[in-house]
């Protein structure tokens, strides 16, 4: 059962991402995922026209952007769309208002969806270096024009509804597997999570926004990097809780 948790130090790291192919080192603090929240669910609301009832799914792989995109759907009251592993992505995603996508889906095919927000996760949030298809928008460019301000959003792990396959989870659910899901991985308050990086699943997406909530501390997030070099991140990180990649797959 959750206990709500001491309020956070606004400019304490909330999330730091580490990419081994870029070298990559990106650290946001509360003030700025708030910030990058409000400017992407203001983008959703009003170049979209998403609210309440909307379907975004989520195909980025493990990045910074997707708490961004987790708490911006929470902001406007849209349900969040898991599509799952790569051989599993087209039951869940027939009726999508918006794909939120990357290189990959623009090299191997587009997701069923009305519509096509694409993020190209270079380093320093900088857009896509190439032309992108028709109907296809580039979110670092798009998402600067809005505002960084958003009615009610001022709690970065927030979590909205989820849906995947032939399943949905209400926001009571969400706090509900979310305890389940620390307890099975021995989280604890203050713990300094480390996330490995991958493909998006619900358990990773519990792990970045209501257990990030829960531990009152930074989630780090290590994508494409040596062993070796995730055990340095770690220790130079003061991570106390690896999160192995076998146990965040559903």
């Amino acid at each position: 059962m959750f206990i709500e948790p001491p309020r956070r130090d606004p400019s304490t790291p909330l999330m730091t991402y580490y990419n081994g192919s870029t070298g990559e080192r990106t650290e946001l603090s509360t003030t700025s995922m708030l910030n990058w929240q409000a400017k992407t669910a203001n983008l959703l609301r009003d170049s979209y026209g998403l609210s309440s009832g909307s379907t975004i799914g989520l195909f980025i792989p493990t990045h910074w952007l997707v708490p961004v995109f987790i708490g911006a759907v929470a902001a406007i009251g849209g349900t969040l769309v898991i599509p799952g592993s790569s051989t599993t992505r087209t039951s869940p995603t027939d009726d999508l208002d918006l794909a939120v996508i990357g290189q990959a889906e623009l090299t191997e095919g587009l997701p069923s969806a009305d519509e096509y927000l694409a993020c190209s996760l270079l380093p320093m949030a900088v857009g896509f270096d190439h032309d992108l298809p028709a109907g296809v928008e580039d979110y670092a460019i798009d998402v600067r024009a809005h505002g960084d301000f958003f009615p009610d959003l001022d709690d970065p792990t927030r979590c909205p509804q989820l849906r995947g396959g032939g399943w949905a989870i209400d926001s009571a659910a969400v706090v509900s597997m979310s305890s389940q899901l620390a307890t099975d991985l021995s989280i604890s308050r203050g713990d300094r999570l480390l996330i490995p990086g991958g493909e998006v699943t619900t358990s990773v997406v519990l792990a970045m926004s209501t257990i990030t909530g829960f531990t009152s501390s930074t989630t780090v997030i290590v994508d494409q990097e040596k062993p070796q070099r995730i055990s340095a991140i770690a220790e130079q990180e003061k991570v106390t809780n690896i999160l192995p990649r076998e146990a965040l797959n559903g």
